[in-house]
């Protein structure tokens, strides 16, 4: 085994590295590109001849461009020559490599007879370097053997006894693992045991415990109580032949997952530390890939790792110099947006193909990308640029230099729209006499919009349409309702592009992109000496809870952007308590600050809001009076709701308030918001009357692309997005327009809209309460006849469904149904005082003063504060002008002051 290793393997293996070596250096100088643009003139330093027919100046142009197709052939010959002369050093140096290596046995007998008869300096020396050889050639030897071991016959026969019978089915990797675990078994058996007992010993098994979050001595405690029973070998075996039959390679992250999830009590324990089979599976192949990636990076000077460095020579003497375009740009070649290394999911390799095909067109190789800001489209280009700079992609493009152009910087540059103008020109001139670049335009629609004041009178189309035809390959990004507003309608310019969707990422895929990203803020941290450390579990939950509580942007910025905060959080907390330790960012951590980002509570329930929630009837009861069925309803709604009980795709709670005017359905929605939200600013409230008109549609969902005041959205837009959780009342429902009362279909009962510029608006953390006096008449009828409502509620629900007040498919959309009834005397004695002690408790808060309520005044204050139409509405007004205004004489003239008492009766009424 040694000597064919010696004398014929590795002599190959270095062979084979020096060819790899040796095409670096093809790909560096590029002999056949030199020799192809051999005639080629200097940087592009060229001129044309004219239209009209000049001597003096054809002969001065002649010189000028033999002079610079001399410069190149000079250079590039000089060039080719060095390219030669290292060609030929490189063989050489492999020829005597070889030699050396395969006549050292000869050749140290001899080192040892010369060392004999020599100084003892000179012998030690002879020795030591013997010594070091002979350490390499262990070395070596023993890492080949690592990395190229075989399932031994007797291993393969104990495996082909449990179905796994393909050849080469383990990648090295888990051959090693299988058979360093068989040699615990002392080569006769194979079972979970011997697996365990060498995994846990390894960097793979430390890494997925600390990742996983998971208590290693209980794990290893599970473990050893399962590998006693007989059924987890069978399933163990079983499960990984089923693999071996579906994959082409078993690896080590399949053998882990296998191990984890073949046992009942291991996957319960898993389960309670919030894995499941798919967290298993998906977090040990992240963990294989970040070892291997890790191991790459070590090994900087690897043929792989300096081919993505290099670039040939010869295509800096083609291309021309761009001093005006680079004073405006950025080159991503030398300044990439995204400085780390990018890992594309899935749909973003499919896109990057799309783009790549685009750009190698023979004409109009310009892309447009479409997508919401924050969808990864810089990515994209970042990516791109890496592929490019590669030379892996087409030979139209490859080592194309891709140049961010920022519109809005180069219009804040300029003072006026001429000087923008000229100078756009010139850029665009610069960039296309090059030969080799590509631009990428990242705000597109401020270039190109009409209606941008900063242009003036420019037609940045007009300007673009030349070059978008030419050497120059753009690439632009924009919004769907960019491209639409001012894109789409501009045939010319639309015909330009190929138009390339941008779509959101899965929640799968968000998952990949964060894999690739938490480890460099985690070594980020470790620079600062702050250590932060992401549990898996908190990597899913910031995906799910970004998912259902963040609208404000879309996947991945939203998910990436809850990482950054998270690891400011984290920081902030190792200052404070001085933890030298560093933080573990655990789900608990997630839901604390995606609770303070968003105001929405998440975790779990704390004793004061248990206690609002188990009493908020009584609470609320203490603000209204009586309408039991209604307070009773909202209560449930909102236990449901915290309790996560409900559907979660739909909103908190929505109600359908039926009842005259003036019984409290307005104050009931108002005391829930103050009571259960803290705040009276929790409350969205919208006069439904204001919305007759189907031109009403606009106003709550923003104008139509192309409209002005397009970019500032509707009612909808603003209010929703600025409060995400609370309560929107929609007062006087019914008059609302027919089409306006749609749009609720939707919201009721998926919990969101789309409003006019593409942004998704949430209303599933909304309670949502809408009052009407439909049916007002027939609830007053049946209460004076002594009826019960809820015996009566499928005809009064019939009565406004004749009258077409309300389609069936709203009513049927609201969770509850809730009438209120009119309001008796004794009611209105009640609502009197409960609104005269809110006075009295503003007036001590205020003047230090006592004010108490006789009995006659309450009575009368109900009495004059009722009408038939109204109800109890106008009981406000008659407190204010009865009671309030005589309280600010009596204090304004010093007849009350501060700790003095007073019992009002009704003879203060006149």
């Amino acid at each position: 085994m040694f000597l064919k290793w010696y004398f014929l393997d590795f002599p190959r293996e270095i062979a084979q590295e020096f060819w790899e070596y040796f095409k670096i250096l093809s790909q560096t100088f590029s002999i056949t590109f030199l020799l192809r643009t051999f005639f080629y003139p200097w940087k592009r330093v060229i001129e044309g001849y004219g239209k009209s027919f000049d001597l003096k100046r054809y002969f001065s142009v002649l010189i000028d461009n033999i002079v610079s197709r001399s410069v190149g052939m000079l250079i590039r010959t000089i060039v080719i020559i060095l390219c030669l002369i290292i060609y030929l050093i490189w063989v050489i140096f492999l020829i005597i490599s070889l030699l050396i290596w395969l006549l050292y046995p000869i050749l140290i007998y001899y080192s040892i007879q010369i060392s004999i008869h020599n100084a003892p300096l000179i012998k030690w020396f002879i020795v030591a370097i013997n010594i070091l050889i002979l350490l390499s050639i262990f070395y070596s030897y023993k890492y080949w053997r690592e990395n190229n071991l075989k399932i031994p016959k007797n291993l393969a026969e104990y495996l082909a006894r449990y179905g796994v019978q393909q050849e080469n089915i383990f990648t090295p990797k888990a051959t090693n693992w299988i058979i360093d675990s068989w040699r615990i078994g002392n080569k006769a058996m194979l079972t979970p045991a011997e697996f365990w007992q060498f995994i846990q010993g390894t960097d793979f098994f430390h890494l997925f415990v600390k990742r996983a979050n998971l208590d290693t001595e209980k794990l290893l405690l599970v473990v050893k109580q399962s590998v006693q029973k007989k059924d987890y070998q069978l399933l163990f075996w079983t499960n990984l032949k089923k693999f071996s039959i579906v994959r082409n390679k078993i690896d080590l992250a399949d053998i882990f997952s296998i191990l984890l999830t073949s046992n009942q009590d291991l996957v319960r324990f898993c389960e309670d530390n919030n894995l499941d089979s798919l967290d298993i599976f998906n977090l040990s192949h992240w963990i294989q890939k970040y070892l291997r990636e890790e191991a790459i990076k070590r090994n900087k000077i690897s043929p792989t790792s300096l081919r993505k460095h290099v670039r040939p020579i010869g295509l800096s003497l083609i291309y021309g110099w761009t001093p005006i375009l680079d004073r405006f740009t950025i080159d991503l070649s030398n300044n990439p947006i995204i400085k780390n290394d990018i890992q594309l999911t899935s749909s973003q390799i499919e896109i990057i193909q799309q783009v790549i095909r685009s750009l190698s067109r023979q004409r109009e190789a310009n892309v447009l990308l479409i997508g919401e800001p924050g969808v990864g489209k810089k990515t994209i280009v970042s990516f791109l640029n890496k592929l490019s700079q590669q030379g892996i992609i087409s030979p139209r493009i490859n080592y194309h230099r891709i140049i961010l152009l920022r519109a809005s910087n180069l219009i804040g540059s300029f003072s006026s729209p001429i000087n923008l103008e000229n100078n756009l020109i010139r850029i665009l001139n610069s960039a296309n006499r090059a030969g080799n670049i590509i631009l990428f335009i990242e705000d597109f629609n401020n270039l190109i919009n009409k209606n941008n004041v900063s242009m003036g009178s420019i037609n940045a189309s007009a300007i673009l349409e030349p070059y978008l035809n030419s050497n120059l390959h753009f690439i632009c990004a924009i919004s769907p309702e960019e491209y639409h507003s001012n894109i789409e309608n501009q045939g010319e310019l639309n015909n330009f592009f190929e138009k390339i969707q941008v779509k959101e990422p899965s929640q799968n895929e968000v998952l990949t992109i964060l894999e690739n990203k938490i480890p460099i803020y985690e070594k980020e941290s470790r620079k600062q000496s702050t250590k932060i450390f992401f549990t898996y579990q908190a990597i899913n939950k910031i995906i799910k809870l970004a998912g259902q509580y963040i609208h404000s942007e879309p996947f991945p910025e939203k998910a990436i952007d809850l990482v950054e905060n998270l690891v400011s959080y984290a920081q902030q907390k190792i200052a404070i308590d001085n933890n030298k330790n560093g933080q573990i960012i655990s789900e608990k951590d997630v839901i604390y600050v995606v609770e303070k980002k968003t105001g929405i509570p998440i975790g779990q329930i704390q004793s004061q809001e248990r206690n609002k929630l188990l009493n908020l009837e009584v609470l609320i009861h203490q603000r209204i009076i009586d309408q039991e069925e209604a307070v009773d309803a909202i209560a449930r709604a909102i236990r449901r709701s915290r309790a996560k009980i409900r559907n979660q795709n739909r909103p908190i709670g929505s109600f359908l308030f039926l009842g005259p005017t003036g019984v409290g359905k307005t104050e009931t929605a108002k005391a829930l918001a103050d009571i259960y939200f803290e705040s009276k600013e929790k409350i969205i409230r919208l006069d439904m009357s204001e919305y007759q008109e189907i031109n009403s549609i606009k106003r709550l969902l923003g104008p139509l692309p192309g409209e002005s005041d397009f970019d500032e959205g509707g009612v909808f837009s603003r209010l929703i997005t600025d409060n995400p959780f609370g309560l929107l009342l929609l007062d006087e429902f019914e008059k609302a327009h027919p089409k306006i009362l749609n749009l609720f279909l939707q919201i009721l009962d998926e919990g969101w809209l789309t409003d006019n510029r593409g942004t998704k608006l949430d209303f599933r953390n909304l309670i949502i309460i809408a009052t009407s006096n439909a049916g007002a008449e027939k609830i007053r009828q049946t209460v004076l006849a002594g009826k019960t409502l809820s015996v009566e509620k499928e005809k009064i629900i019939n009565q406004i469904l004749e009258q077409g007040i309300f389609r069936p498919e709203l009513i049927n959309r609201f969770d509850e149904l809730v009438f209120f009834k009119p309001l008796n005397s004794q009611h209105l004695i009640k609502i009197a005082r409960l609104m005269l002690n809110n006075l009295a408790k503003r007036i001590m808060d205020n003047h230090g003063i006592y004010c108490q309520f006789s009995q006659d005044l309450v009575e009368k204050i109900a009495e004059l504060g009722y009408d038939p139409e109204f109800g109890a509405r106008p009981m406000k007004r008659v407190i204010q002008d009865k009671v309030e205004t005589y309280l600010a004489q009596q204090i304004i003239a010093n007849r009350l002051q501060r700790g003095d008492s007073i019992n009002l009766t009704s003879q203060i009424i006149k």
